[in-house]
């Protein structure tokens, strides 16, 4: 009987090798592609619920506190950095007046949202409106996935803009008129970066009690 030589025992091998290697290399990439996908779907989901919590909180901001007219630079403030901006101009942080002496803030933190004076007092800034410090009381609205993603630097991202605007809350009732929205009217544009497709999701909200 005819067998096989040891050099087409070695062939072989080597070819059985070559396809078991390339099967690996393709369930290791397929096995990476669902793990990206999935803290993809994990980031794109803790943006979604941070953009309605931060639209509740905003909806809220300046509530019991009578901010007067021209409430833009005395009881509302867009920072960027430690600067502070005009109406319209985007930054990465809104302070509020949540009493005479207290602050609360939303402050986007690389590819975190925080709010800052989650109590109901908020916290200490007695001389006006202060950008809260790191020691103060805050609460999460997005955290970053704590993994690393192609996208993930940019995911989560935010900006926020003030702006004087026509404002409907919850799209229903009477705009407010122009003679409002010259002392104040103000509608908030939060704007956080997702991870899906490397889009951006934007959120308007009427600043109520500020007018």
């Amino acid at each position: 009987m005819a067998g096989f030589t040891l050099i087409e025992l070695m062939v072989g091998m080597v070819v059985g090798l070559i396809v078991v290697m390339t099967m690996l290399s393709l369930y290791k990439t397929a096995s990476k592609s669902t793990a990206e996908a999935g803290y993809g779907a994990i980031m794109d989901g803790q943006i979604a619920g941070g953009i309605i919590m931060a639209d509740r909180l905003l909806q809220s901001a300046g509530y019991g506190y009578a901010s007067g007219s021209n409430a833009y630079g005395s009881t509302l403030q867009v920072y960027l950095a430690s600067s502070t901006v005009s109406t319209g101009t985007a930054g990465n942080a809104l302070v509020w007046k949540s009493g005479a002496t207290t602050c609360q803030a939303l402050v986007a933190n690389g590819n975190n949202l925080i709010f800052y004076g989650p109590a109901s007092s908020g916290y200490t800034c007695s001389s006006g409106l202060a950008l809260p410090a790191s020691s103060n009381a805050s609460q999460g609205i997005i955290t970053s996935v704590p993994v690393t993603l192609p996208n993930a630097p940019a995911a989560g991202s935010a900006t926020i803009v003030i702006s004087n605007a026509i404002c409907t809350p919850f799209g229903t009732g009477t705009a407010v008129s122009s003679a409002v929205i010259a002392s104040g009217g103000y509608v908030a544009t939060l704007t956080i970066q997702g991870y899906a497709a490397s889009a951006s999701i934007q959120n308007q909200t009427c600043l109520t009690n500020f007018h």
